[in-house]
């Protein structure tokens, strides 16, 4: 996996209850948006992720249970 994936999610994990929106998500890891989602549309193939719905400020995603039991191992 690749270090900004890991990142990822971190930072969603991090996040308030484990949900935040692309752009705030781009704007803490300083990377443009269409960059970010070729990371989480590879992470979503992984099942790491999901989107749990939209907003003005893009898709809202939310750990999977893959995805928390990932992070629980590192």
């Amino acid at each position: 996996m690749e270090e900004n994936e890991m990142k990822i999610l971190k930072i969603v994990n991090k996040s308030n209850n484990g949900v935040i929106s692309e752009e705030d998500l781009a704007d803490k890891l300083k990377i443009k948006c269409p960059i970010l989602r070729s990371y989480i549309k590879d992470l979503r193939h992984k099942r790491h992720i999901k989107y749990s719905g939209s907003t003005d400020k893009g898709h809202i995603i939310e750990l999977t249970r893959e995805g928390k039991q990932l992070l629980e191992k590192i």
